[in-house]
């Protein structure tokens, strides 16, 4: 029966960090205005798109009531093209939530976009010009007499300085609010007075948070461990164990992944794994072990023919089995809070801010 290798890229859409992914609608307005941001929130029925992507954002911004304005210039620059086909079908969901399914499929390995409010308008953008305060409206001065260029990579000098120091130098660069759970961070052994040294040339802002975190790290289990991720326009340090506390619950349509090819009962023939699956096994973090098999063709004379059915399962079970252990089975019930399931068509993931992020860095490497 003919099996199918899963590419990386169609498994980072299925997780793609984009803001708008979390599945759970806030309230409507009561004002008689309806803000841009309540109306990115605001559920859906069954939604339908298929176009190209500037045809598709437009459809999006339009059912949502608001201003989009897109940079195409940088997202052109990440090799985002106008005219690439996103498709949204079927799924109850939220504009936001469709945005960030879209631009998960068209976004390149390495190079997330985002999307984020600004006032009235919203605004899609690359995730590197979001973090780095160089999209427009991400705190921007109050006067405009006064703006400053985006801060451009820089060197890092620390010499055993006290962590609270390294943060005050690092909180005017971001170009973000930023937010420190020292109260994670000191059940975890680090406080505000833990030394930090680093020494590094010519990069970003949020390259130093991951050297920083890094560092506070070592030697440390996945629960003590310290991170940084934006969270709902917030650059958070805090610890895995204070971001496991929580789940939320994403949902992705993967309907056109479950496609089954037609098979045939002919010459037994089996291939294996090249060079360039190994590739994509790396990618997935040390999951390809686990989807080997969708390259091997195992069909023959005297074999029984494998129903679509049964092809369908086996195609879920092994998507399945790559998300759950692209960040290991103790961040999966019944060891630990995440669930996972595939319904007519979508992936259901239930996860923490822990798991979502251990997710995204794993399939993205």
């Amino acid at each position: 029966m003919p099996g199918r290798l899963i590419p990386v890229a169609m498994l980072l859409v299925i997780v793609s960090l984009g803001a708008a992914a979390t599945t759970q609608p806030a309230a409507p307005a009561t004002d008689t205005k309806v803000s841009a941001d309540a109306a990115m929130k605001t559920p859906l029925p069954k939604l339908a798109i298929n176009a190209p992507l500037a045809d598709a954002l437009a459809q999006c911004a339009k059912l949502a009531g608001v201003k989009m304005e897109v940079d195409w210039e940088s997202l052109r620059a990440t090799g985002v093209k106008d005219s690439e086909k996103v498709v949204v079908k079927g799924v109850a969901t939220s504009p936001g939530e469709a945005l960030g399914m879209m631009l998960g499929q068209v976004e390149k390995s390495g190079r997330p976009l985002a999307w984020y409010v600004d006032k009235d308008t919203v605004r899609v953008t690359t995730r590197g010009l979001l973090l780095r305060g160089s999209a427009p409206g991400v705190a921007a001065p109050r006067d405009a007499a006064a703006a400053k260029p985006a801060p451009a990579p820089r060197d890092w000098n620390f010499d055993n300085a006290e962590l609270a120091d390294v943060v005050k130098t690092l909180r005017p660069e971001l170009k973000m609010n930023f937010d420190v759970n020292w109260n994670a961070l000191e059940a975890s052994g680090v406080t505000k007075q833990t030394p930090v040294t680093m020494h590094a040339s010519d990069i970003t802002v949020a390259k130093a948070l991951d050297l920083l975190v890094g560092q506070l790290s070592t030697g440390k289990a996945k629960l003590d461990a310290v991170y940084w991720i934006v969270d709902e326009d917030v650059v958070t340090i805090s610890t895995g164990a204070a971001l496991n506390r929580e789940t939320f619950t994403r949902t992705y349509q993967i309907g056109d992944m479950l496609a089954v090819t037609p098979s045939f009962t002919g010459p037994r023939m089996s291939t294996n794994a090249n060079a360039s699956d190994d590739a994509n096994a790396a990618a997935l973090g040390g999951a390809g072990n686990n989807i080997a098999l969708a390259k091997n063709l195992n069909v023959g004379p005297g074999t029984a023919p494998v129903s679509d059915a049964e092809e369908r399962k086996k195609i879920e079970e092994t998507l399945i089995k790559v998300v759950k252990t692209a960040i290991g089975e103790d961040m999966w019930q019944p060891q630990g809070p995440g669930a996972i399931a595939i319904h007519n068509g979508r992936m259901i993931i239930t996860q923490s801010k822990l798991g979502f992020l251990l997710l995204n860095k794993s399939l993205a490497k």
